[in-house]
C-alpha cells in the first residue's frame, strides 16, 4: 500500500509538477517543498533577532523581555510578538503576492511560516485560542477574500489550538495602509469590538495578523480583549516593515 501511494505520488509530480511558493520554480521530486534559493533566503530572514515586545530587528545581545530603546518605555497591552521576518525579505514578497495577487494557495506556506514562529515563542504552549484581526468589508472587496482568516485557519490547524474570530469592526475611518504611522493607532482607536456571546475571562490568547508596521492594530485588539478579561495577549504576524523604508504597508 505504502508503495502505491508513493507511485501515485510520483504520477502526480510528473503531470503537476510542484512549483516553490516563494519564487514559483518547479522543483525536483527529490526536493522539498521549497527550492534551494528560497530556502536559503528563508532561513535568513526567519533566523534574524527581533524584539520581542514590538517586533523591531535587534542584535542578538539586546533581546530583552521588556522591549528595546524603540518600544521599552511606550505603553503596549501585548505580552509578546512573534513574527516570521522582515516586509522587505522573500517574506514580504510572499505576503504581497498572496494579499494583492490573489495567490490564495500561498496560505499555507505562509500559515506554516508563521506557525513555526510563535513554536519559537516560550509563551506558544500556554495560548488557548487564536483571534484574526477581522476583515473590514471594503477590504474584503478589495482582496476578494479574508486573508487574515484564511491565515488563522491555517495556524490553528498547524498548532492544534482553536480559532476563534472574537472580534469584529465598526467605525475605521480609514485604512492604515493610508496613513503615517503616527496617525494609526488614533484610527483603530475604539473600533474593534468583541462579539456578546465571546467569554475571554482569565483567558491566553494570540492575536493573528498578516503585517506589523507600527503595531496600533495589535495593541488596539489586545486592550480590547483585556478589557473584556482576557488574561494575556500576544501577537503575530508574517512580516515587520522597516520604520526606514518609503512604504509602511499594514497595521
Amino acid at each position: 500500500m505504502r508503495n502505491w501511494h508513493r507511485g501515485l505520488g510520483l504520477a502526480a509530480d510528473l503531470i503537476f509538477p510542484r512549483a516553490c511558493p516563494g519564487c514559483d520554480r518547479t522543483i525536483p521530486v527529490a526536493e522539498e517543498v521549497w527550492c534551494r534559493d528560497c530556502a536559503e533566503q528563508l532561513l535568513s530572514a526567519t533566523g534574524s533577532d527581533y524584539c520581542p515586545r514590538c517586533g523591531l530587528p535587534v542584535g542578538p545581545h539586546l533581546v530583552d523581555p521588556a522591549g528595546c530603546r524603540a518600544c521599552r518605555d511606550d505603553y503596549n497591552p501585548l505580552d509578546g510578538i512573534a513574527r516570521v521576518g522582515s516586509y522587505n525579505s522573500l517574506v514580504g514578497e510572499m505576503v504581497r503576492r498572496y494579499k494583492y495577487r490573489h495567490r490564495q494557495q500561498l496560505d499555507r506556506p505562509l500559515s506554516s511560516l508563521l506557525a513555526a514562529a510563535i513554536q519559537g515563542q516560550p509563551w506558544a504552549g500556554d495560548v488557548e485560542a487564536l483571534v484574526p484581526v477581522p476583515t473590514t468589508w471594503r477590504s474584503r472587496l478589495q482582496y476578494r477574500f479574508r486573508p487574515v482568516d484564511l491565515i488563522a485557519a491555517g495556524v490553528a490547524r498547524e498548532l492544534s489550538v482553536p480559532l476563534a474570530p472574537l472580534l469584529y469592526v465598526r467605525g475605521k475611518k480609514r485604512k492604515q495602509v493610508d496613513l503615517p504611522q503616527s496617525e494609526r493607532a488614533a484610527n483603530v482607536r475604539g473600533v474593534f469590538r468583541i462579539s456578546r456571546c465571546a467569554r475571554v475571562d482569565k483567558a491566553t490568547l494570540c492575536v493573528i495578523d498578516d503585517v506589523l508596521t507600527s503595531g496600533a492594530t495589535l495593541r488596539e485588539t489586545a486592550r480590547v480583549l483585556k478589557r473584556a478579561g482576557a488574561a494575556r495577549v500576544y501577537g503575530a504576524a508574517l512580516a515587520k516593515t522597516d520604520p526606514a523604508g518609503p512604504w509602511l504597508p499594514g497595521t
